[in-house]
């Protein structure tokens, strides 16, 4: 038998949780790739029998664990918009006195191999082989996301080994993966969503009766099974309904807008029509020295999305412990943003209550390290938190909702 498969049924003994996904992942023999082996998006895994059966068994399991890791998590799909190849400066390693060297890298495939390799590490308790990339070598926490790990080394600008990989990593077919037969069928979106969701319900029950998983990985199947709804999504609906209960409230008869029930009177008779305000909207944005710049970021965006859902004009504040700048906008453009120093959104939400007329709907955009006022300010209407922080604080009054940055 080969020593890949006999590292295929090895890896099924030290992971049984993915014991399906391994089965369900053809291995295709192609001496051309440059390195060992990489899995496609399409469920397929190429390898170099050339290099494979010169590894040791123990690396060759490893290898086979890492591929189905990037199936399973689908890496192609969670990139987005992010760029695959990257170009990054970064210091010369041998001469430092040097100017700095561009390189261009697979960044993506990189995050995700970090993401993995932390968790594999755990899983097999054991060091992974000597030529596998793990966080700690660039100065990274272990069990991180793809995304955490990608934001960080494009900012940093690492000197970064060499990364393979197939289109599983990040969507972009390889040429031998394009000049593959059609005997090796290929695994649908449909297939690769319930293989997902059965590998996770194995590590659910793994971890019940066992309870060695790692941290990403049983993170990972915790998303599977119960997915978070998309914050934007969460924030819009908030928005929404909150508007909608305002208008309600607020809508009244005038004679500036005849009833159309006068032309089933024949006219004989002058009705009032119903008229329902323009629903009033104020942001308010933290600007302490705790916000980041990608995290200012986030709060131009929402309200560059809350003016063009609305279509008017709204009042933006912004403020650390005392407010800086108050603007009525149209166009996001216009927002000056002013801060750095502590954190108190009690005081923006205070000269919220102030305004004249007080806003309906008041949204504050902030990483939660803040203290609130005991109630909601009697003036205001609905108040929605976007924390850009999961474990920043926000009031139980308050209508809470969390950035999520994939």
């Amino acid at each position: 038998m080969e020593k890949i498969r006999l590292a295929r049924l090895d890896a099924m003994t030290r992971a049984p949780y993915y014991a399906q996904a391994l089965a369900a992942m053809p291995l295709i023999p192609n001496p051309e790739m440059p390195f060992p082996a990489g899995v496609d998006k399409w469920g397929r895994c190429f390898y170099n029998p050339n290099i494979v059966e010169k590894l040791p068994l123990r690396d060759i399991t490893f290898i086979l664990l890492h591929e189905v890791s990037h199936l399973l998590r689908g890496h192609d799909r969670r990139r987005g918009g992010r760029d695959a190849l990257v170009q990054v400066t970064v210091p010369d390693e041998f001469s430092p006195d040097k100017p700095p060297k561009q390189q261009t890298i697979l960044l993506w495939n990189i995050a995700c191999d970090l993401a993995i390799n932390s968790d594999l590490r755990e899983m097999l308790a054991c060091e992974p082989p000597a030529y596998v990339p793990l966080p700690e070598a660039f100065g990274l926490p272990p069990h991180r996301t793809p995304e955490e790990y990608y934001d960080q080394l494009l900012k940093e600008g690492k000197q970064l080994p060499f990364s393979g990989g197939g289109s599983c990593a990040d969507g972009d077919p390889r040429p031998w993966e394009e000049e593959a037969g059609s005997e090796y069928r290929k695994m649908t979106d449909v297939e690769r969503k319930m293989l997902e969701r059965t590998t996770a319900r194995e590590i659910l029950n793994h971890k019940k009766t066992r309870g060695d998983v790692p941290a990403g990985l049983l993170r990972w199947a915790e998303e599977v099974l119960n997915p978070k709804i998309p914050w934007q999504q969460i924030l819009r609906a908030s928005l929404r309904l909150a508007l909608q209960m305002t208008s309600v409230s607020k809508v009244d008869y005038t004679w500036r807008r005849p009833s159309r029930r006068e032309a089933v009177m024949g006219g004989d008779f002058r009705l009032p029509g119903l008229q329902a305000p323009i629903p009033r909207v104020a942001v308010g944005i933290d600007t302490s020295g705790s916000m980041s710049d990608r995290e200012l970021a986030v709060a131009i965006a929402e309200v560059k999305g809350i003016l063009r859902a609305l279509g008017t004009e709204i009042t933006v504040l912004s403020g650390d412990v005392e407010v800086h700048t108050k603007q009525v906008i149209r166009d996001v453009a216009r927002i000056k943003l002013a801060g750095g120093g502590g954190t108190d959104m009690r005081n923006i939400l205070k000269a919220m209550a102030e305004m004249s007329p007080p806003p309906d709907v008041a949204v504050v955009i902030t990483d939660g390290y803040t203290p609130w006022p005991p109630t909601r300010p009697p003036q205001l209407g609905a108040v929605i938190v976007l924390l850009t922080d999961p474990d920043g604080d926000c009031p139980a009054w308050a209508k809470k909702v969390v950035y999520d940055e994939r």
